[in-house]
């Protein structure tokens, strides 16, 4: 049976896309390959991987990945692809299903204000009734006070302001 490589995954939320990010995560990774070892074995080293997840912005904003190729036959280059996420493009209706089959948990419920329909009626309605069901009273509050923290860069912060009064 042979090993796997272990790995370390750098991951980073940010508010909005930033157009620095390639670099920081160049540094994040090259810190973490530099001071962390799975083991005192010289030589050893994890596998690396980056993830970012933009609670606002598209695809179309500052991407984290980049490659940059040396001109000339040499092939000298620097590549970093970075799994991004953008929570806009997300669905909120298709995650408050997945979280009501049991598929996802509810602690995503706190980012469907910033996914693509998280502020329509019929999403927050369906919140509700998700986060309702949660049984313990200090996590079902917990789950209606980060909405509203989220909610304030949503499509419509007024619609859940209103709908989580007296959360």
């Amino acid at each position: 049976l042979k090993a796997q490589p272990l790995w370390a995954l750098a991951l980073e939320f940010q508010v909005e896309p930033d157009p620095e990010m390639f670099g920081r995560m160049m540094v994040y990774l090259g810190t973490l390959w530099m001071e962390r070892r799975p083991d005192p074995a010289p030589g050893t080293r994890y596998q690396l991987a980056s993830c970012v997840v933009n609670l606002t912005g598209t695809s179309r904003s500052h991407p984290a990945s980049a490659s940059f190729v040396w001109p000339g036959p040499d092939k000298v280059q620097v590549i970093l692809d970075v799994r991004e996420v953008f929570l806009a493009e997300e669905s909120a209706r298709d995650t408050l299903a997945g979280i009501a089959s049991g598929v996802y948990d509810r602690a995503l419920l706190p980012w469907i204000p910033l996914m693509d329909g998280g502020s329509e009626a019929a999403a927050i309605t369906r919140w509700v009734e998700l986060a309702t069901a949660e049984g313990d009273e200090r996590t079902r509050a917990g789950l209606g006070y980060h909405a509203l923290v989220f909610a304030e860069k949503s499509a419509d912060p007024g619609a859940w302001r209103k709908a989580l009064e007296g959360w």
